[in-house]
């Protein structure tokens, strides 16, 4: 039988830390609307599985209180092989550098994309990758230091 023993842990980045640390100290006298960057995770025999950054608006009302507006998953991706392409669906909240890999479940990298910088919006396109074996692969989107995957199977 399995340990089924877990935690849930939400880890804040540290310029959203820091911002909530500063919100706390003005008490009853804080307002406005702020942004709060976070992750969510499972924390099982010492390990954890962290999910993808998000955002949460909050608006503090100095008469009604705290209330969370929205909450925006850090980006998206769709990947599928298609032939010899990877066909991929993402969307991005921020503008920023975005970077697409293919990588072997050996974690080794067998294809490198730069797609270039994005203004934040969804976008569909299609990247080369011939002469890759049947197999299992993990795609992998990185913005602005950020990584979502997504494992994919080719099969030939």
């Amino acid at each position: 039988m399995a340990d089924t023993s877990y935690a849930l842990v939400i880890e804040v980045e540290s310029a959203s830390k820091a911002l909530l640390d500063s919100l706390e100290r003005l008490g009853k006298n804080a307002g406005g609307e702020y942004v709060v960057d976070f992750r969510v995770g499972v924390a099982v025999e010492g390990d954890t599985l962290w999910s993808k950054f998000a955002k949460a608006e909050v608006n503090i009302d100095k008469t009604t209180g705290v209330r969370a507006r929205e909450i925006v998953v850090m980006h998206s991706l769709g990947a599928a092989f298609r032939d010899a392409h990877v066909a991929l669906h993402f969307g991005i909240p921020d503008a920023g550098a975005v970077k697409f890999s293919l990588m072997d479940m050996q974690g080794r990298i067998v294809k490198a994309f730069d797609l270039g910088k994005r203004a934040a919006g969804e976008y569909s396109e299609t990247v080369a990758a011939e002469e890759i074996a049947r197999g299992r692969y993990i795609g992998v989107l990185q913005l602005n230091g950020r990584v979502t995957d997504k494992v994919m199977l080719l099969k030939k």
